[in-house]
């Protein structure tokens, strides 16, 4: 399929729609569900999509987000707002896009391939089940 929209195009999209959802401007305790639909919708639309896990430096919450072709892809990080060192992030934007750096904000964990939901269930089978993304993927799936 050609890239009908760009990465930040669909980041956008996917935010409107999870923070309606959550009723959460933060999006606080949405990660797992923000960055499975990001990355499915990535690789949709022609794009390189990796699932990270770990957790936020400054807060050891676990946390997820995306990277894609040397970026970082995060509209979750606002969740942290209040806790990154404003030395490290001054401000959180709704859509955060960085180069790979894992010294500042995200302790990396662990990597997983979208497509395979088998590694998704395992990585979100502990996790609460208002924060498990397969139920709630749906309402991402038109985004065109």
């Amino acid at each position: 399929m050609q890239n009908k929209m760009t990465r930040n195009d669909i980041c956008r999209q996917v935010r409107d729609i999870a923070v309606k959802l959550s009723e959460d401007e933060s999006l606080r305790r949405w990660c797992g569900i923000c960055s499975t639909a990001l990355a499915k919708l990535f690789i949709k639309h022609g794009y390189d999509a990796t699932l990270c896990y770990g957790y936020c430096v400054d807060s050891f919450y676990q946390h997820c987000w995306i990277e894609s072709s040397g970026k970082i892809y995060d509209i979750t990080l606002t969740q942290f707002d209040k806790i990154i060192d404003k030395n490290k992030l001054r401000n959180i934007p709704e859509i955060f896009i960085d180069d790979i750096d894992y010294e500042n904000i995200y302790f990396l964990k662990e990597q997983y391939n979208p497509e395979d939901d088998e590694q998704l269930e395992q990585l979100f089978e502990q996790w609460p089940d208002n924060q498990k993304p397969f139920d709630k993927l749906q309402h991402f799936t038109l985004i065109e």
